[in-house]
């Protein structure tokens, strides 16, 4: 590799290097605005998923919802259920057989013993039955008091586990409010309700699991009621980074326990993997379990729907205000929301979000060494197209591992960091190349045709980086006495003579597709053949070759006409196999060819008749029938040992053209 394209690879990494780490600089910085894109994928994958039926996640029926509607209290005449209305809710759900009753209610008062009592008992009769109470959820950092009525500190006791050293990170119980005093008691346990959606869009994502209060956590009333569900003994719980773990956990119906680790972030909180729009899971409407205690069929009916269930009884009527947008609906009961929590914790499938610092190993470095990679080698077009195509298949695999395997990989940021990074790779090869095509440009200009520039820059990497062997016609031209004549003349004027005379001598090279490989002195050395290919190669230089004895001839006769030296040259050409391309230093390179024919050419314009053109036998073979030669006797030249056959071609002194005939016999 050269130096050049070591210090473009050199600078491709600290391009990719930089882009990566100011890309998670910036993301790290602004997590609001970027988490609102990056959550808007997601929450379209779940929409997706959720309106799929191949993809959308089995609901294993551990779990049924109670709903409270506007439609059954209606029915019922009433305007509102009262306690002895919810008493009897309570009732008949532990008759149906239901194994747990989660309340999603906070029961913060008592009324009075005709409201109360019958309450009360049914909620101890039942034995199953799990209220909620509010803990004000801050940042683990704050400082301030929790503001703790006398009355609530009982059953917040009663609610807390005792754990070794809570993590720090979690969130703390600010303030309180509890279901009374003797209900909770009679509770067979309480958690909290609290819901916190995200800051930046208002959405319900996640649901904080445990919070710190004393030298312990309370848990969210969904978590309470799965480990009771599952036989987990809160004391065995083990809270590990980047998860909770219930071990030895076993519902129902499993035949052996299973430790069922649950994913949280710093906080504490466990993604919600919503199983689809709200009446996703199975719904049972509060009337139904009303009016079963006086109906054994409804009972029946009832038993068959919840029997060995957790049953999660919420309000879903008009002006209840405990709704609000979820990932898969606008306008979502957030009682369905612990129900789906409970589903989850339950069942042991969670979604599994990678961290950052996994996305950077897993995806973000295999994607920019992919960029890199295809940045030295391919060219513009193949390079976007290589990494776009990466990018889409990227997309496609981390929507495919959330719909089919529940991983929530980081779609946006990739792509972005990735598009970002392509941009500034192929404006900075742009820059290089506009570069390096400005330099070859300039270079080539001087060695071919302005009609041959074009192309030879378009293929400058062939150019000036690799190099072939290909047969080639090489001339040689010199000046009969240049020394002699100019010894006496000033610098300026024999300058003067040689620009002008090297004008013509190149128009007419160019013209007929010659390559000028190098001025020597008053000498001069071209080549046809490369970078186009000429297949008439040989024939192209010997008609060169004539018409610049007719242009020195009337160099010659305008010299003399004002006073200057006289000018006539000699011309050799050969053709033979020689190697070809830009070679040289870093520093300075000339295309130019190099080979054994090369210096036949120049042996044979030394041995030239004045104002006359030698060729050898190989061009005359490949130039026959196109131009007129005369066989001369062999020649011995220096450097060769056998004698070279050679062939003169007549210059006819008066046309201006070159003569084109049969090949003449000898002279």
């Amino acid at each position: 590799m050269s130096t050049s394209r070591n210090q473009v690879f050199v600078a491709t990494v600290a391009l990719l290097a930089a882009t990566l780490v100011v890309g998670n600089l910036a993301i790290y910085l602004l997590p609001d605005y970027y988490s609102r894109v990056r959550e808007g994928v997601t929450d379209r994958l779940f929409r997706h998923r959720s309106d799929s039926e191949r993809y959308r996640p089995v609901y294993d029926g551990d779990v049924v919802q109670v709903v409270v509607d506007d439609t059954g209290i209606r029915l019922l005449g009433r305007t509102y259920l009262d306690r002895i209305d919810h008493a009897q809710l309570v009732a008949n759900l532990a008759q149906a057989g239901v194994t747990a009753q989660f309340h999603d209610v906070i029961v913060a008062e008592p009324v009075g013993p005709a409201q109360d009592q019958p309450l009360l008992e049914a909620v101890t009769e039942a034995g199953n039955v799990f209220f909620g109470l509010s803990v004000g959820l801050t940042g683990g950092t704050t400082r301030d008091e929790p503001r703790i009525a006398d009355k609530d500190r009982p059953v917040l006791d009663g609610a807390l586990w005792r754990v070794d050293g809570p993590p720090e990170h979690f969130p703390r119980l600010s303030q309180s409010s509890t279901t009374f005093v003797e209900l909770a008691a009679a509770a067979r346990g309480n958690g909290f309700l609290d819901l916190t959606p995200d800051a930046w869009d208002g959405i319900q994502r996640r649901l904080t699991l445990l919070v710190r209060y004393e030298d312990g956590l309370v848990p969210a009333l969904a978590l309470r009621v799965a480990c009771d569900y599952l036989s987990v003994d809160p004391s065995t719980i083990r809270i590990e980074p980047g998860r909770i773990v219930l071990p030895e956990a076993r519902r129902p119906q499993d035949e052996k326990p299973r430790d069922i680790e649950i994913p949280i972030d710093g906080a504490g909180s466990m993604r919600v993997d919503y199983l689809g729009k709200w009446g996703a899971m199975t719904q049972v409407p509060f009337l139904e379990v009303f009016e079963a205690s006086d109906d054994r069929f409804i009972m029946k009916d009832l038993r068959d729907q919840v029997d060995g269930k957790i049953a999660v009884l919420y309000w879903a009527t008009t002006g209840s205000g405990d709704a609000g947008p979820v990932p898969t609906d606008e306008t979502y009961i957030f009682g369905a929301l612990h129900a789906n929590a409970i589903q989850q914790i339950v069942s042991g499938r969670f979604l599994w979000a990678w961290s950052p610092l996994r996305m950077i190993l897993l995806v973000q470095l295999p994607l920019f060494a992919l960029l890199l990679l295809a940045s030295t080698r391919l060219s513009a077009t193949p390079f976007v197209g290589t990494v776009a195509a990466s990018l889409v298949a990227y997309g496609g695999l981390a929507a495919w591992l959330f719909l089919a395997q529940g991983w929530i990989l980081d779609i946006p940021g990739p792509i972005v960091l990735v598009g970002t990074a392509t941009l500034l790779v192929s404006a900075y090869r742009f820059h290089v190349e506009s570069m390096h095509r400005a330099v070859l440009r300039s270079t080539f200009d001087a060695y071919f045709p302005p009609a041959v520039v074009d192309k030879a820059v378009a293929q400058s990497d062939h150019l000036a980086e690799s190099a072939q062997k290909k047969e080639l016609t090489i001339l040689f031209s010199d000046i009969k006495s240049f020394t002699s004549h100019t010894s006496e003349m000033e610098a300026g004027h024999v300058r003067k003579l040689l620009n002008e005379y090297f004008e013509r001598m190149i128009e007419i090279v160019f013209r007929h597709g010659g390559t000028l490989d190098k001025f020597i002195g008053d000498g001069l050395m071209v080549f046809f053949g490369d970078p186009e290919d000429q297949p008439d190669h040989a024939a192209r230089c010997i008609r060169a070759g004539i018409e610049m004895q007719h242009a020195a001839r009337e160099l010659d006769a305008e010299w003399r006409r004002r006073g200057d030296m006289p000018l006539i040259i000699r011309v050799g050409i050969n053709s033979g196999e020689v190697v070809v391309g830009n070679m040289g230093s870093e520093r300075r390179l000339s295309y130019t060819v190099l080979g054994e024919p090369v210096n036949l050419a120049q042996r044979l314009e030394s041995n030239a008749p004045s104002g006359g053109i030698l060729i050898s036998a190989r061009t005359h073979e490949l130039a026959r029938g196109a131009v007129r030669a005369i066989k001369l006797e062999p020649i011995r030249v220096k450097g060769i040992d056998r004698p070279i056959e050679v062939y003169e071609v007549p210059v006819e002194s008066d046309s201006a053209a070159p003569s084109v005939a049969a090949d003449a016999g000898s002279r």
